[in-house]
């Protein structure tokens, strides 16, 4: 049987608050709380943690610490914990950053150059070009020829010890002041250059960057070793991502069942399928299709990192990492947590549904709550100046359908992909839009139904806006609203249901507070 001791201990040193039956609440689980609880109490935010105690010791007490659903997530969690060591231990042995190295990144982004440079296709030509500007030819007049685009202007430009590379770094560095000097031998070409400035960084400045350059370093350097972990485990487990199925879904975020079935990537023979990946994806994209979120780059990413995370976890489980006692004191409150949320879904479950006739007597004696006040549904479509407004508009006069122009011109983001789509704009949001963009909101209140009216200006551009007609505030029939009152109601008694339970199990435990270590918990939150 599980210790249930465990499920809120955090460490030798952390203070008990509270102990409810054998369960003891660390000072920690109370600040963790008031963290996430601005202002509450501390007494309340305690209570609050021994009636979750309760129903934890409740649910261990009927049986829920074999439950299938608290085995699978303390499982997934067993593995995410275990892939997590297995990375630390394969980074803990990396060789500290010496200050031969951080000295070159100190200088690397600390020494710069003004500089002035025009390349040409032959050393020939630059030594030519050389001796014309040391007689007296216009740098600038000259430049115009230069094959790097970027120099054709003749401006003289900032550039670091770590952008530049080869011949072009050590003449910028050796090179005297305002000489012009060159030809300067390039990978393309070669190049005549003009310092105008130099700057070196100093050994005092070295000094005071070093602990940040040495975390930087470190950090790069744990990230690259990362990266040749990740490639090595992939290639073991003969793991490569199906690029082409996902680029074949394009931005959709729905899938055809033989979709969802396809393995994007196997890991030693494993399948990862499409709709594993899906929820993630669809997060990433807020359920909005049609955008970058939605697209295969981000997709294929996605994909990639769950093939990683498996590969990860396959690898720790396969060395012992998923077991010993930190693993154990580590997914203590996570399956405290499952078994209350399993036991929560049941006691919901179980709970009684609302008859007709009980939703009926709360839509009676509720109903002005339900009034919907008056709207208008409108569409929009946003433009930076008047001139491009109106050429929109003038399309849309040729005939064009108001959606294909805003999906086509318009530049905001969250509703051109949907042809300016705004929904309805409820009386009260119209009233407040009044006060920050009156002339908008004025505009929508105005517009006559079916026919665009614009262009008007608000702070984000310049509008075209079509709407239809009002509707007028009413309160809608209970059959539209059967549905929704016979969900709430039901969420309501599923919640009375385990607040009773959680009620039951805290009057049969036994409880005892320390007052003064609860005052210091709260004190050092």
């Amino acid at each position: 049987m599980l210790a249930l001791a465990l499920l809120l201990a955090v460490g030798a040193a952390d203070e008990t608050v509270a102990r409810i039956d054998a369960v003891d609440i660390p000072a920690s689980a109370v600040q963790a709380r008031l963290a996430t609880a601005p202002g509450a109490p501390p007494a309340a935010v305690l209570q609050d943690l021994l009636n979750d105690a309760a129903l934890a010791i409740d649910a261990e007490r009927t049986g829920y610490a074999r439950d299938p659903r608290v085995a699978r997530a303390v499982g997934q969690e067993r593995r995410r914990l275990a892939a997590q060591r297995y990375l630390s231990k394969a980074l803990a042995d990396m060789p500290p950053v010496d200050d031969a190295a951080l000295r070159a990144l100190f200088h690397g982004q600390a020494d710069g150059v003004r500089i002035r440079t025009i390349v040409l296709l032959t050393a020939a030509d630059a030594a030519q070009l050389r001796a014309r500007l040391a007689a007296g030819a216009d740098f600038a007049a000259e430049a115009r020829r230069s094959l790097d685009p970027a120099g054709r202007d003749g401006k003289a430009q900032w550039r670091t010890r770590g952008q530049l590379d080869g011949a072009l770094l050590q003449a910028a560095f050796s090179a005297p002041l305002k000489a012009f000097v060159g030809p300067v031998e390039l990978g393309l070409g070669a190049a005549v250059i003009q310092v105008l400035e130099r700057t070196v960084g100093t050994e005092e400045e070295f000094a005071g960057k070093r602990d940040g350059l040495r975390r930087f370093a470190a950090d790069q350097l744990r990230g690259h070793a990362r990266q040749q972990i990740l490639a090595k485990l992939r290639r073991e487990a003969g793991a490569v991502v199906d690029e082409p199925f996902l680029r074949s879904t394009e931005k959709r975020l729905e899938a055809t069942p033989e979709e969802a079935a396809h393995a994007v990537a196997r890991v030693h023979g494993k399948p990862l399928s499409y709709g594993e990946i899906l929820p993630e994806i669809r997060r990433l994209a807020r359920g909005m299709e049609g955008g970058h979120f939605s697209g295969p780059s981000v997709k294929l990413e996605v994909a990639t990192q769950a093939v990683d995370e498996r590969v990860l976890e396959e690898a720790a489980v396969a060395a012992g990492l998923d077991r010993g006692g930190e693993i154990e004191a580590a997914l203590a409150p996570v399956r405290r947590d499952e078994m209350v949320r399993a036991y929560a879904a049941d006691l919901r479950a179980r709970a009684p549904k609302p008859t007709p006739a009980e939703v009926e007597a709360y839509y009676a004696s509720n109903r002005a709550r339900f009034e919907r006040p008056g709207r208008r549904a409108c569409s929009h479509l946003l433009t930076r100046t008047q001139g491009q407004s109106q050429m929109a508009l003038q399309r849309i006069r040729d005939g064009q359908p108001f959606a294909e122009v805003a999906r086509d011109l318009s530049i905001d983001g969250a509703t051109a992909a949907n042809g300016g789509r705004l929904g309805d704009i409820p009386d009260d949001r119209l009233q407040t839009l009044s006060r920050e963009e009156p002339g908008l909101a004025a505009a929508i209140r105005e517009a006559r139904p079916g026919q665009v009216a614009g262009p008007v200006r608000s702070r984000a551009g310049w509008h075209l806006l079509l709407c239809q007609a009002r509707q007028p505030a009413a309160t809608p029939p209970l059959a539209e609203l059967s549905p929704d009152l016979a969900r709430f109601l039901e969420r309501q008694r599923g919640d009375d249901a385990v607040r009773a339970r959680m009620a039951a199990a805290r009057a049969l435990a036994k409880v005892t507070i320390d007052e003064a270590a609860l005052q210091r918990a709260a004190a050092r939150k």
